[in-house]
């Protein structure tokens, strides 16, 4: 019974060992189906932060070119806003333009009206002045002839 004892104690340590042996693949075996699965989750998590980058990037092209469609725009509108500013300026500069040389033309014409005018007054004052002295001259004559006249042609009346 000893020796039964001992063999089935050899026994038992076998069956222990082997079972060790079976635990020990076990642990490698949920250890490698880890490691795949993880390998795995990685691979995936990688994809995915791929197409994720990549949508990122798509969505910063279509914001660019937003960004130029609108820039353009916006530079468009300025531009066509300048172009109606400056006609609306060049306009408005030939319409000054237009009232300066038609007040500038008036004020020649009354300037000429003016001078005409004054030059008619003068004229008409000098002719005036020339008639008054003529006749002032022509009626001195006359009184000192009648005043004469009148000394020689006395003496004959009385």
């Amino acid at each position: 019974m000893k020796n039964c004892f001992i063999i089935l104690m050899f026994i038992a340590l076998f069956l222990t060992g082997c079972d060790n042996n079976s635990e020990s693949s076990k642990i490698d075996e949920a250890k490698n189906e880890f490691q795949d699965s993880l390998k795995r989750s990685v691979d995936a998590a990688n994809k995915l932060a791929e197409e994720s980058l990549k949508e990122v990037n798509k969505s910063i092209e279509d914001f660019k070119e937003n960004i130029k469609e609108e820039t353009s725009k916006s530079i468009d509108i300025t531009i066509n806003t300048f172009n109606n500013a400056t006609a609306s300026a060049k306009k408005s500069l030939k319409e000054l333009k237009s009232d300066a040389n038609k007040t500038i033309n008036s004020m020649m014409n009354k300037l000429e009206e003016s001078d005409i005018n004054a030059t008619t007054k003068s004229l008409q004052k000098d002719i005036n002045d020339t008639y008054n002295s003529i006749k002032d001259d022509i009626l001195k004559d006359l009184n000192s002839s009648k005043d004469g006249a009148k000394r020689q042609s006395a003496p004959l009346f009385i």
